[in-house]
């Protein structure tokens, strides 16, 4: 029997962290088995350089599958009351998933330049172990490049269509996930099982990471009842330490900060210039009134019969010479 178990993962909705990682633990939370998670940035120093990883009694598992069957040879498993209905209606909607919505993670995630940039790549150098920090996150841009587009079409060349692509898939694999689960708390009933794990391990990082490019969260913030499904496994299985709640406050803060520039974007020269005009009035008007600066009006036309009665004066007087 399994008295204690481990199992190494990433520490939650990091901007790296797998959905095979998220939807182990999950799926080790509703099997009941007595596990300590352990978060962690670093996987290099796994056996197989990948997350999750289970230990348990000298042994290390790290295929994702192996994780799952000696969790059920340990007589912990969250599917053992499915009928084989049920459990070929789980088959086809992992199969929708890893089609229809893992390339429009891996794409939002690694592959569109500004997330990319600003989020995940900084993130990645700021907080794994030197000398992968630089190497590894644009060897895995490469990588999830290449993988986007074998898996969307390598006919497809421009970014914009390649987004729109996988954000079109992924926006109807929501939406069918939306009708299958309805009004209920999980996709299978009142508990949750390998579907539910699976759907968690996909949304969770999606609804959680602020990233800037965020078109496919905001899709998915549409579909309230998978966000309430989301924030229902996290409150029963993954309660939050003072410091994780402390830390999620300041994402949501920089992503509303990135949510008003957006919208501010296109007016922000347009509103710095006219205050610049406003501004340059005001000192103008401020230095004419106060006697700063003095303009002095010359009637042009006066000051030219001036200088002809100048001359005509100036000629008389030779004359009378």
């Amino acid at each position: 029997m399994l008295v204690r178990e481990n199992v190494e993962k990433w520490s939650d909705f990091d901007p790296v962290a797998s959905s095979t990682s998220l939807e182990k633990g999950a799926y080790a939370k509703f099997s009941g088995a007595p596990l300590k998670l352990l978060k962690t940035n670093n996987p290099v120093r796994t056996p197989s350089g990948h997350l999750p990883v289970l230990r348990h009694e000298g042994k290390k598992i790290t295929k994702a599958k192996e994780i799952v069957n000696y969790l059920r040879q340990q007589n912990y498993g969250a599917d053992f009351e499915l009928s084989s209905l049920e459990s070929s209606e789980v088959l086809a909607y992992i199969s929708l998933l890893e089609h229809k919505l893992a390339p429009a993670l891996v794409y939002m995630q690694w592959v569109d330049e500004r997330n990319y940039t600003e989020v995940i790549h900084p993130w990645f150098r700021q907080n794994s172990p030197f000398p992968f920090n630089f190497y590894v996150p644009t060897m895995r841009h490469r990588r999830s490049q290449a993988r986007v587009a074998h898996t969307v079409g390598e006919h497809i060349t421009e970014s914009k269509q390649l987004e729109d692509k996988v954000c079109r898939d992924a926006q109807q694999c929501l939406n069918l996930l939306t009708t299958r689960l309805g009004d209920e708390e999980f996709f299978n009933g009142d508990m949750p099982a390998m579907l539910d794990a699976i759907v968690f391990g996909y949304l969770a990082p999606l609804l959680k990471i602020p990233l800037p490019n965020n078109r496919l969260q905001n899709h998915l913030r549409g579909c309230e009842s998978l966000c309430n499904f989301v924030k229902r496994v996290l409150l029963r299985y993954f309660p939050q330490s003072p410091e994780e709640m402390e830390e999620e406050r300041k994402l949501k803060e920089e992503q509303q900060k990135r949510d008003v520039e957006a919208l501010e974007f296109p007016h922000r020269r347009r509103n710095k210039v006219l205050a610049a005009l406003f501004a340059l009035t005001a000192m103008i008007g401020y230095a004419l009134v106060t006697g700063i600066v003095q303009v002095e009006i010359v009637d042009e036309d006066r000051s030219g019969d001036d200088e002809l009665d100048e001359d005509v004066d100036f000629a008389k007087n030779d004359r009378d010479q």
